[in-house]
């Protein structure tokens, strides 16, 4: 990891714990969509977001707990504002599904009733999907131009292949949150 990341990280929990014992968990979501990477949490946000009961910020992927962590709570719970006070809550980032084990204790810590929903998809073709978004939409190359050794060094880099270890996310989130509270849906049904 690098020393920036943790560094960042540290500032996260230090302020995070501070604010949590402060204020009560009311901004915090009631669901999560934790994932997995390119299994259709795109689809899921945009019908999520049409139902009536619910509220989801305008923004799908608001990366508080991976990326944007060393902000404050307070920055997270302003994505939620806006949010009427009967409606369920809940947010979609699909990074989220290979977070820390500490990031997940903190989660359960702000709200032990969250729910959890997470997509998964075939292993290889998600690897595929994820990879031609990293390899040839971003960079907006075109796909023949793309060298073999680069596809292969994509597959064994380990943030895809902690992307598609399905059981090892399951177990990390079943740490803390009950089998009950986490569903898991498939992308081909």
């Amino acid at each position: 990891m690098e020393i920036t990341t943790y560094l960042l990280n540290r500032i996260g929990f230090l302020r995070n714990d501070l604010l949590k014992s402060r204020k009560s968990n009311i901004g915090f979501p009631d669901f999560l969509g934790i994932g997995a990477q390119k299994a259709g949490t795109t689809w899921l946000y945009e019908n999520l977001r049409k139902h009536p009961e619910l509220f989801l910020p305008e923004k799908k992927e608001i990366h508080f707990f991976d990326r944007q962590f060393y902000k404050s709570i307070n920055w997270y719970y302003k994505h939620f504002l806006d949010a009427d006070i009967l409606k369920t809550k809940g947010e979609i980032t699909p990074s989220y599904s290979i977070l820390s084990d500490e990031k997940i204790k903190f989660i359960y810590k702000m709200n032990p009733k969250l729910r959890i929903i997470l997509l998964l998809r075939n292993p290889a073709e998600r690897a595929w999907s994820h990879a031609v978004m990293n390899l040839v939409k971003r960079t907006k190359r075109n796909i023949s131009l793309v060298k073999n050794e680069e596809f292969i060094a994509h597959f064994k880099h380990t943030r895809s292949i902690e992307r598609g270890d399905y059981l090892k996310i399951i177990r990390n989130w079943e740490k803390y949150f009950s089998p009950d509270q986490i569903f898991i849906g498939d992308y081909s049904q």
